[in-house]
């Protein structure tokens, strides 16, 4: 998802929209597949990593906070779902490099350096 919420486009532009789009339309499009798949949400575990700040600089705090926004947006849809985080790290100013390991559940994270090949 690049946006954080849907909540603000009419009607005849959300038809339009991928659901991926957006933090909540994805999340939700997220847990309407694994109820098609006959997983249901307390069988879950959320694990959250990313949305950091790539496209401004630290020092500058009035420049729009995407990855912020993002994140409060993913919070509060799973409030809404009675969804709890077992595992997060988000925000910052530096990408990262994640690797999930589907057999176990396990997420291994590496913080990017700007400017300089992460392999």
């Amino acid at each position: 998802a690049v946006f954080p919420t849907s909540a603000n486009l009419r009607p005849e532009r959300l038809a339009r929209v991928s659901p991926y789009e957006f933090v909540d339309t994805a999340i939700l499009w997220m847990l309407e597949q694994f109820n098609r798949r006959g997983l249901r949400k307390n069988e879950l575990e959320i694990k959250m990593f990313g949305a950091a700040a790539l496209f401004t600089k630290p020092d500058n705090p009035g420049a729009i906070a995407v990855g912020e926004n993002n994140i409060k947006a993913a919070v509060s849809v799973f409030n809404q779902q009675e969804l709890y985080l077992k595992a997060w790290n988000v925000g910052g100013h530096a990408g990262r490099k994640i690797v999930f390991q589907t057999h176990t559940g396990e997420v291994f994270q590496k913080f990017l350096a700007r400017g300089k090949p992460n392999l």
